[in-house]
């Protein structure tokens, strides 16, 4: 798994996921928009390729790549002072967002053999409302077997919010 990780990656693959982002993604601090690349990617695109292979073989890459721009939108559609009802969102660089979107297509080949087949968040194809069929299916067989039933309930509302 790893092997298949770490590979070379191939002009296409790096065409691919430069075609993902889309061209009016908001631009990084230096105000490049992923447009611009897809525009000149006859010249870009063998240097994006082998930036990217250059990353992958070292296992990091420059600093300035990995450097965010942090900007506050606000959750409602209205002004307001409250800190919760901002979310923050993070403007990060094209070549590090280009290599995260090919480790990610990697990765998903990988879903089946890392993710266990109950679980149903981040999954593609499957539902978080499996949980809910699944805990009323349970609740159903306990109460058929008159066998004791065990919940253990986690609340997850604003988990996406909080940061540690």
């Amino acid at each position: 798994m790893a092997s298949h990780l770490l590979q070379p990656c191939t002009f296409h693959e790096v065409l691919s996921a430069t075609k993902f982002l889309g061209k009016g993604v908001c631009p990084r601090k230096d105000r490049i928009r992923v447009g611009f690349y897809l525009h000149y990617w006859d010249f870009l695109g063998p240097i994006l390729t082998k930036e990217t292979n250059l990353i992958f073989s070292m296992g990091t890459m420059p600093a300035e790549w990995t450097e965010g721009i942090i900007y506050m939108i606000p959750k409602l559609d209205a002004w307001c002072d409250e800190v919760s009802k901002w979310r923050p969102i993070t403007l990060l660089n094209d070549v590090y967002k280009i290599v995260a979107k090919i480790v990610t297509i990697r990765l998903r080949s990988l879903f089946p053999f890392i993710i266990h087949d109950r679980e149903s968040s981040f999954s593609q194809d499957r539902s978080i409302f499996d949980n809910i069929f699944l805990f009323k299916e349970m609740v159903a067989l306990a109460q058929q077997n008159k066998q004791q039933l065990a919940i253990f309930l986690l609340d997850f509302e604003k988990a996406y919010d909080k940061v540690d």
